[in-house]
């Protein structure tokens, strides 16, 4: 009986001695176990984190990519103002120079050529002997062949002699010219009386004639010169045929003696002659024609022509017989 209690202690010590020793096991183990989790899993998960934190560096080069894009962007925008927009520029910069008016002149005026003349036409002025002034224009830019296409003539003629134009069809008188103590001038256009261009160029040629208005329209005074339009204009004068016309008596027989002495003066202020009476000052400062420019003492009446003399000569006579 004692035999047996004392082996049954062995046993129950033997078996705690076994559950002992497989405890630590375990525990060792699950030390590994949690080591390799941690040294395995753990950089898995920190390589899978790694590799989600790779995504922002992926969506980094789309910041990078981005740049790019605005860059080139920027790039095609500054190949868009300094390659294309350049050429729109110079296209532009050509359409203002084709749009720039095209002014031209002679004698005492000048002019603009019509914009929708382009460079097709030719222009030449020319002195006559007698004075008169004329420029004439032509459909073609080179009129050497002189056939056809002449389009009109401004003609600035010495005296204004009104009678020469303003009955013949194909003349239009537009005014009298009256530069700074010089004769006075007639302005006047002078148009085709017959058909002027080849056939082939016909509608270019009518197009462009249908805009001799418009050259008409621009023309104006050059330098001190004035122009008084129309015959409107020539009627501002007492007498507008006195520097080229020899009055007779039978001209002055029924003036006023005011009429005759402005009629005098008129002559003289035609060259720019200054008054020393306030009233014919006033008076001739009223017209669109006088341009003042010399003090009575110092004007000097070798400017006068022949007829200009005659008809003060003239009028002075009738001024004393008129009451």
């Amino acid at each position: 009986m004692k035999l047996l209690k004392i082996m049954v202690l062995v046993l129950v010590t033997a078996i705690l001695a076994c559950s002992c020793s497989k405890k630590p096991e375990v525990v060792t183990e699950a030390s590994q176990a949690a080591t390799e989790a941690v040294t395995t899993a753990k950089p898995e998960e920190t390589t899978k984190a790694a590799e989600t934190t790779a995504v922002p560096p992926t969506e980094a080069i789309r910041p990078t990519e981005t740049v790019k894009l605005e860059t080139e962007t920027v790039e095609a925008t500054t190949d868009a103002i300094g390659g294309r927009p350049t050429k729109a520029v110079e296209e532009e910069t050509t359409e203002v120079k084709a749009a720039v008016p095209q002014k031209g002149g002679f004698g005492y005026i000048t002019f603009t050529i019509p914009e929708s003349w382009g460079e097709d036409f030719s222009m030449e002025s020319h002195k006559d002997q007698d004075g008169t002034l004329w420029t004439e224009f032509h459909e073609e830019p080179d009129y050497s062949n002189g056939e056809g296409g002449w389009l009109c003539s401004i003609l600035q003629f010495p005296g204004n002699e009104l009678t020469q134009y303003n009955y013949l069809p194909n003349y239009e008188y537009l005014g009298e010219i009256r530069p700074a103590g010089s004769t006075v001038y007639g302005l006047v256009i002078e148009y085709p009386s017959d058909v002027q261009p080849s056939t082939a160029q016909m509608d270019r040629y009518f197009k462009m004639y249908d805009d001799l208005e418009l050259l008409k329209e621009s023309i104006t005074a050059k330098g001190a010169a004035k122009i008084a339009w129309g015959e409107g204009g020539v009627t501002e004068y007492i007498m507008p045929e006195s520097d080229f016309v020899y009055f007779s008596e039978y001209d002055l027989k029924d003036m006023t003696k005011e009429e005759l002495r402005l009629a005098r003066n008129e002559i003289y202020a035609r060259h720019g002659r200054k008054f020393n009476s306030a009233d014919l000052q006033a008076y001739f400062s009223s017209k669109s024609w006088y341009v003042p420019g010399v003090d009575a003492d110092k004007f000097d009446e070798s400017v006068l022509n022949d007829a200009e003399k005659h008809n003060i000569k003239l009028i002075e006579e009738f001024e004393k017989k008129a009451e």
